[in-house]
């Protein structure tokens, strides 16, 4: 796998650097290696290298993780786009909407785009997010289907809904998502 690393192989790349993330496989743990080779791997195409370097970078350098969730998010991959939405709507606590209207247009986008694809996780995101932003009847209506889906976190965003606006969610969504509780 090594060799085959070192000859170019993008895939092979991925393995060793996980196996060196990891310490398995035969491969001393070794982080930095570990990045260096997600890096390489991710540059040269590789979605699950460009997810998987995001995904510990987003800690210590969130806007090289956005980046790398939009590539991966451009080449297709569905949770990397959801990823990139959330990164780009909320602030580093996770909680607060961002004020950037550029990034809020952005993030909804990536998120109707991925709801569109049938990615109920990314239509329950983006119901929350309107929710947030005081968009209440768009929201209910974004978040209705993943709710009676069973999304947790949608389920939740329409039974607070109900105890703080009661007037917007539908006494038969309640009734619907008391059943499936």
């Amino acid at each position: 796998m090594a060799a085959r690393a070192q000859q170019g192989d993008v895939e092979a790349r991925f393995e060793v650097a996980m196996m060196h993330l990891l310490g398995k496989g035969g491969a001393e743990k070794d982080r930095g290696l570990a990045l260096e080779m997600l890096k390489r791997a991710a540059d040269d195409g590789s979605q699950r290298a460009a997810i998987n370097l995001a995904n510990l970078l987003i800690e210590s350098d969130r806007e090289q993780a956005l980046r790398l969730y939009e590539k991966a998010g451009e080449a297709g991959d569905i949770d990397a786009l959801r990823h990139a939405a959330f990164l780009l709507a909320y602030e580093t606590d996770g909680s607060t909407p961002t004020q950037d209207t550029a990034r809020l247009e952005k993030a909804q986008n990536y998120l109707k785009d991925a709801a569109a694809k049938g990615d109920l996780f990314a239509e329950a995101l983006l119901g929350k997010l309107l929710l947030d932003l005081g968009q209440t009847q768009e929201a209910v209506r974004r978040l209705k289907k993943p709710a009676l889906a069973g999304v947790s976190g949608a389920m939740e965003s329409v039974l607070i809904l109900a105890t703080t606006a009661p007037d917007a969610v539908d006494k038969a969504l309640l009734a619907k998502l008391k059943t499936i509780r």
